[in-house]
């Protein structure tokens, strides 16, 4: 269990790695061994041991590149500049068990280093390979995939051609943001070219941006109406009765001609709409 103190935490980019990095100085934490037995002859000691370290400094960046999976392109990611240390003199060991236990516990001072040595190893293990190893899985299992909540054959391609990059202002990366139907497979936007977005905007001052273009938009849409149904009902009464519009057969009849004559005018219509395509949706800049 590790407890972070906040104010020694500093996240910075490496760019020479192409990789963020983050370091805590300031971490403490309880390693607990829930049984242990060791047997000298004739002497068997078994217990449990608690081990308290109240400094410990940690530093692991992650460093973004891509990797080729079959036909696809996905990002990989690699451990660089991990640093463990622990203050051996501030780690207090406790042990509990039987009697030989209680006496070994008197040497704590002779093994310190060699537990202090061994936590080091396995934390510098599971930042510099178990953290990389375990997302690059994750992401390799995906290929690149996501499905969209709601319906199950709704999927994003979020493949990316490019790496993540890193630089000293700014963290971007894009990936291609095609939806459709698994069922269907792939379909590109009638029409639409995919355009080149900014990673970064350097005339605006937002801290967090995100780009979104024709060509995904198109995309969301026109799955949508292919892996589900986009159709409701608007009816009459959703409109206050004190509005200058109502929704009558009085209101329809130029759309609909020869509606009134035919049921009468001014009687509440409720519509029934069912949207079977989406297509050439435009994106205005400040619109």
């Amino acid at each position: 269990m590790l407890e972070q103190r906040t104010d020694n935490v500093y996240i910075y980019p490496n760019t020479a790695n192409n990789a963020l990095v983050m370091r805590c100085e300031k971490l403490s934490g309880v390693f607990y061994n829930d049984a242990f037995r060791y047997k000298v002859w004739p002497f068997v000691a078994k217990g449990h041991s608690d081990v308290i370290i109240n400094t410990i400094l940690v530093q692991f960046g992650l460093a973004f590149g891509t990797t080729d999976v079959g036909d696809r392109r996905l990002p990989y990611i690699t451990g660089v500049d991990i640093d463990v240390d622990i203050n051996r003199f501030d780690i207090n060991i406790q042990i509990y068990g039987n009697i030989w236990s209680d006496f070994a516990s008197l040497f704590e001072v002779f093994f310190v280093g060699t537990v202090a040595d061994l936590i080091d190893q396995a934390a510098t293990y599971g930042l510099q390979t178990g953290i990389p190893s375990l997302t690059n899985g994750l992401i390799s299992k995906s290929n690149g995939y996501l499905p969209v909540p709601v319906y199950p054959e709704w999927t994003l391609d979020w493949e990316t051609q490019y790496r993540a990059n890193v630089t000293d202002t700014f963290f971007q990366v894009g990936v291609k943001g095609l939806f459709f139907d698994k069922s269907i497979g792939e379909t590109e936007p009638a029409g639409v070219v995919i355009p080149e977005l900014p990673g970064h905007n350097t005339t605006r001052n937002q801290k967090f941006q995100a780009y979104v273009s024709s060509y995904s938009i198109d995309s969301f849409f026109q799955s949508w109406v292919e892996v589900g149904t986009v159709a409701a009902w608007f009816n009459a009464s959703y409109i206050p009765a004190n509005d200058t519009v109502q929704l009558t057969t009085g209101a329809l009849d130029e759309l609909l001609p020869g509606i009134a004559d035919y049921y009468g005018a001014d009687l509440p219509v409720n519509i029934y709409f069912n949207i079977v395509n989406f297509g050439n949706i435009g994106i205005y800049e400040e619109n």
